[in-house]
C-alpha cells in the first residue's frame, strides 16, 4: 500500500542518514584553513547548503546537529578533533 512504502522510505532514508552522522561526519577533522570552507554557513560550498538543497527528503536533524558541533570546536579551537 502507499502508506506502507512511505513508511519504508521514510526509515531507508533514516538509517541512511545515520550512516552519513556516524561514517562520514565524525571523520570531519582538522585545522580551520581545510575545513573552513565546508562548515562555515556563509560558505557555498558547504554541509548546511547541501541539506537545504535535499531538504525535500530529510531535515537533516542529526546532521546539522554534528555540524554545529564541529563549527563549536572549530572556532574554539581553530581545530576539529
Amino acid at each position: 500500500s502507499p502508506n506502507n512504502w512511505m513508511a519504508i522510505r521514510e526509515y531507508l532514508f533514516m538509517r541512511l542518514f545515520c550512516q552519513v552522522v556516524q561514517r562520514v561526519l565524525t571523520k570531519v577533522r582538522g585545522p580551520e584553513s581545510q575545513l573552513g570552507a565546508i562548515l562555515d554557513k556563509n560558505s557555498t560550498n558547504n554541509f548546511e547548503r547541501i541539506f537545504d538543497q535535499y531538504q525535500d527528503l530529510s531535515n537533516f536533524e542529526k546532521c546539522r546537529e554534528m555540524i554545529t558541533q564541529k563549527q563549536k570546536e572549530l572556532k574554539a579551537y581553530g581545530y576539529c578533533i
